[in-house]
């Protein structure tokens, strides 16, 4: 299997989302991943943050996966988070520990409730 799609179905991404996330057409990501292509400088570098790897074993020239939980603090690990790619903007990241937040105290089934609410607060807030 190439080693961008899986890493990208481990970590839990579409094709779609990681396409968006790397500013690039779900097009060329699947060309990729099917070994059509290669990605550029630009999309490799920010495919090894994001996935935690070298560029070498992002292009198959090395078999030493790294560990994927290295770096992380011993809180991050028990929680659940990790260190945050540099192009999330702070309130993605913001929105996304929130997330985490309201589904570990309330559980999915309770989330869209509690993020309605949320939203509704914020924009109370926001006219205020």
């Amino acid at each position: 299997m190439n080693r961008i799609r899986e890493l990208r179905k481990a970590a839990g991404y579409t094709q779609e989302k990681l396409a968006s996330v790397l500013c690039v057409s779900q097009a060329n990501l699947s060309g990729w991943e099917l070994n059509k292509w290669q990605p550029d400088q630009d999309a490799l570098n920010k495919m090894a943050d994001l996935f935690n790897v070298s560029i070498d074993y992002l292009l198959g020239r090395t078999e030493n996966a790294p560990d994927p939980l290295s770096g992380w603090t011993e809180e991050e690990k028990a929680a659940g988070v990790g260190r945050h790619p540099t192009y999330l903007s702070e309130d993605e990241i913001n929105w996304l520990e929130l997330r985490s937040e309201i589904l570990r105290v309330y559980g999915e089934k309770n989330l869209s409730a509690v993020v309605t609410m949320l939203e509704a607060w914020v924009n109370k807030n926001q006219q205020t």
